[in-house]
């Protein structure tokens, strides 16, 4: 599904349930907790995808930074893509990968 919000408008927060993954077509976002920003992120990146994986609880709150058209992706539809797609399973492993690696070096 196509989902708009407008900026400053959260997307989810930080404890919520994680059931979708999403990906900017446009505009920005900002992942945080708190007051505090993690990361910002733009148009071909995506969020989400952590809760989607593990089934736990959201780690981070999303904010939108300028009006957000994203796709959102649902758990059972992402499940769908993963066995039929093995290159978007490779994809949201090197995604994950890279943010650990920066996450690291943050340390």
């Amino acid at each position: 599904d196509e989902v708009e919000y407008l900026a400053d408008v959260p997307v989810f927060k930080e404890g919520e349930v994680g059931e979708a993954l999403y990906l900017i077509l446009e505009g920005a976002v900002r992942i945080h907790r708190g007051d505090k920003t993690i990361v910002e992120l733009a148009e071909k990146e995506c969020f989400g995808e952590m809760s989607i994986l593990d089934s736990e609880p959201r780690s981070a709150s999303v904010t939108a930074l300028r009006d957000l058209v994203a796709l959102k992706i649902q758990r059972e539809d992402f499940g769908e893509i993963l066995a039929t797609k093995s290159e978007i399973a490779r994809g949201i492993i090197k995604v994950l990968t890279h943010r650990l690696r920066e996450a690291n070096k943050r340390s």
